[in-house]
């Protein structure tokens, strides 16, 4: 049995005109010369492969470099900050977890009939961050995404107020405007107290900060607990309503 090569046939060389050239010596010189330059054109060919495989190796490589030198710029100014820049002074305390855990559990939009616990603040908070996924996008500059957020916290603002729970924007320094006041039971059932939450995760940029304000990533809505003032009463701001 005759086995047939799998191996595909290389293409036979063409001399044009070659053929017709009648001295032989002349003939012969020709297509050495055409031969030189099929060598030639297939090493041009392939370095022209290796140099392009090389600057996409490039790219990627300053891309991954580009990426780590962002999320390191973002852990350095994290671990910079202190607890009082983190936390307001509001009298210390626990909600037990009840306002991540309503958070966690909230539902497609902010529009839930308040029983002045942690729990369906929490619901409410993440609630309208899932209303309005587009103000925790990626922004083209820090501009929008500085009225993005600010909008975002005046409709959280608006959305509490509207179930029961006087709410207001805490007056923060160093840039970090992301906390909010509002009045709500203990956890325990006790009575109304004022208590203080960070509602967006600033990871995704630190105003303020070493590094500078990354709007190219997109913040969330969380409910991190702040602190508690027993016998505190909020003023409520006006909020932006739908």
């Amino acid at each position: 049995m005759t086995v047939k090569s799998t191996t595909p046939p290389t293409l036979k060389r063409q001399f044009p005109h070659v053929d017709d050239i009648v001295d032989w010596r002349a003939q012969q010189t020709i297509r050495l010369l055409w031969d030189r330059v099929f060598d030639l054109e297939a090493r041009v060919q392939a370095l022209t492969t290796t140099v392009l495989n090389l600057v996409g190796a490039t790219n990627q490589q300053e891309t991954e470099i580009a990426d780590v030198k962002r999320e390191a710029d973002q852990a350095l100014a994290l671990s910079q900050q202190t607890k009082s820049e983190e936390t307001p002074s509001t009298g210390g305390g626990t909600d037990s977890g009840q306002g991540a855990y309503g958070c966690s559990v909230a539902g497609s939009n902010g529009d839930i009939a308040g029983d002045q616990t942690p729990i369906t603040a929490g619901k409410i908070v993440c609630g309208v961050g899932n209303e309005y996924p587009a103000l925790l996008a990626v922004t083209a500059t820090q501009a929008a995404r500085d009225a993005n957020r600010d909008e975002l916290l005046d409709r959280i603002v608006w959305h509490l107020n509207q179930a029961g729970y006087p709410c207001s924007r805490y007056p923060t320094v160093n840039g970090r405007p992301w906390t909010l006041l509002f009045d709500a039971k203990g956890p325990n059932g006790e009575p109304v107290r004022q208590y203080a939450y960070r509602v967006i995760d600033y990871a995704a940029g630190v105003v303020g900060a070493t590094s500078p304000p990354d709007h190219t990533n997109s913040y969330t809505t969380v409910m991190v607990f702040g602190g508690m003032t027993v016998g505190a009463t909020t003023i409520p701001d006006a909020g932006i309503p739908d």
